[in-house]
């Protein structure tokens, strides 16, 4: 089917679309005439579009015709050959394109890959421009954590494709709650998303569209980010328009639950916008839920949202949350392991202002690192208290024993200080004991000299029997 036949299929299925069933057929077979096969193409559409109703119900929202119109167009690459891959199947599709799964058929080796196809609508001139430009950018990216750009090109309907190293896993929030993963495990992967991140940023790439559905989880347990760079090149001239009119139910350049404050609103786009994104995807990481609540999906109260208001702390957050924490117990566990450093490492990235964010993906790579490691993060600020309860909870061992040897040391210091005292007293006492009996013999012997006898004889027996008269007045306050 060429490109032309297609957009006359389009055309007569959104016109039709608005029109009342009983006027649909009239208007079709008047417009296709003699060409039975065009009227067969555009009836099959609503015939998917029927089947989704039933099977979604009455009462869902509307489906959006354009997807499905895309998604039946998906079907026709099916067995086609692009450059060397022969398209297999549909692994899915969405706003931007079409990913399918491909087998390598030139006979040189085996290889699965992941070829995606980009939408006509978004096949504008530019866009095929920036398109050639940055494909060979992404080409040189060769990164452990990023899939691999293979080839690409452009179909012989004029749609340009990207053959992707094909990964085999789950995306991030698949994978976590299929694994009942510890805070520790998802810091690692964690680590292993800023890894990739920091990579395409030395290489001068912002991926703008960081979100659990873009990064995969392969069974070992390797982060593959998918897409990376690509919504730089889906931004168009006319961004500004898009951004005013997307709403949940249309297609964007990047998905607004992730959306930086300076995206969300079409301002300039830089790393740090890499960063916020990060920031959404650790709080939902640690707590199951987004940073942010929406009342509703227009893009005026998105914007208003991310722009103003500041998120709940995850520990706070995590509360809430019935994804991740299924008890009581774990959520105060949970909360208990998060309170501190990672709520500041998550608010950080997420700021409003982009200077007030991390300087760059290393700075929060590091932050993580650091608080796995026990040490000061920066996120936290450089107080000294702060500093010091850091340095005790990562050396605990040594500070329990320094702390009981110094109850040690002074223990026997006060032991050695209260005997000396004692002793000290004792000898005190001595001295006052020995003083007071010298004294009271030289007061009785003074009694027998002549000077005090006046002429009287006085005897030892004279002189033992006043003692004794003397003794229980004079020394009873002595100690003994």
């Amino acid at each position: 089917m060429d490109i032309e036949r297609w957009d006359r299929i389009q055309s007569l299925f959104h016109s039709a679309s608005e029109m009342r069933e009983s006027e649909r057929d009239v208007f079709l077979k008047n417009e296709c005439q003699s060409d039975n096969a065009l009227y067969l193409e555009v009836c099959s559409l609503f015939d998917e579009e029927d089947k989704l109703h039933h099977l979604l119900g009455a009462n869902k929202p509307d489906i959006n015709l354009k997807s499905l119109s895309q998604s039946k167009f998906a079907d026709r690459l099916i067995g086609k050959t692009l450059s060397e891959y022969t398209i297999q199947s549909v692994i899915s599709s969405g706003g931007m394109g079409t990913v399918y799964k491909a087998h390598r058929s030139d006979g040189s080796f085996e290889q699965e890959v992941a070829v995606k196809v980009i939408h006509q609508s978004l096949s504008t001139a530019g866009f095929m421009e920036r398109f050639r430009q940055e494909r060979q950018i992404l080409a040189k990216l060769n990164h452990p954590n990023i899939a691999k750009l293979l080839d690409g090109g452009i179909t012989e309907d004029g749609l340009p494709f990207l053959v992707m190293e094909m990964v085999i896993g789950k995306n991030l929030a698949e994978f976590v709650e299929a694994n009942s993963l510890s805070i520790e495990q998802r810091l690692s992967l964690f680590l292993q998303i800023c890894e990739a991140v920091r990579y395409a940023h030395s290489h001068l790439i912002v991926h703008r569209d960081l979100k659990p559905g873009n990064i995969f989880v392969t069974d070992s347990g390797q982060i593959k980010l998918l897409d990376f760079g690509i919504a730089k090149v889906f931004e168009s001239e006319d961004n500004d328009l898009r951004i005013q009119t997307i709403t949940f139910n249309e297609k964007a350049p990047f998905t607004p639950e992730y959306a930086a404050p300076e995206q969300i609103n079409g301002y300039e786009i830089s790393t740090a916008t890499d960063v916020y994104a990060l920031g959404v995807i650790l709080y939902e990481l640690l707590t199951g839920m987004r940073p942010y609540i929406f009342k509703s999906d227009q893009i005026t109260e998105i914007q208003n949202v991310i722009s103003n208001v500041i998120p709940s702390r995850p520990s706070t957050a995590i509360k809430q949350s019935t994804g991740v924490h299924h008890n009581k117990i774990q959520i105060n566990q949970s909360v208990k392991r998060i309170k501190g450093d990672l709520d500041n490492i998550c608010l950080k990235a997420l700021k409003k202002e982009p200077l007030q964010r991390y300087d760059n993906v290393e700075q929060m790579k590091d932050d993580i690192n650091r608080h796995l490691q026990g040490l000061p993060v920066k996120a936290s600020g450089d107080f000294l208290i702060y500093r010091s309860r850091k340095f005790i909870q990562r050396h605990r061992v040594g500070v329990s024993l320094i702390s009981l040897f110094l109850v040690v040391i002074t223990s026997v210091v006060v032991f050695y200080t209260s005997m000396l005292k004692k002793q000290t007293e004792e000898a005190l006492q001595e001295t006052q004991k020995a003083k007071a009996v010298s004294e009271f013999l030289g007061s009785l012997f003074e009694a027998a000299s002549p000077e005090e006898a006046r002429g009287k004889t006085i005897t030892a027996r004279d002189l033992l029997s006043e003692g004794a008269k003397r003794i229980n007045k004079e020394l009873s306050d002595t100690p003994e």
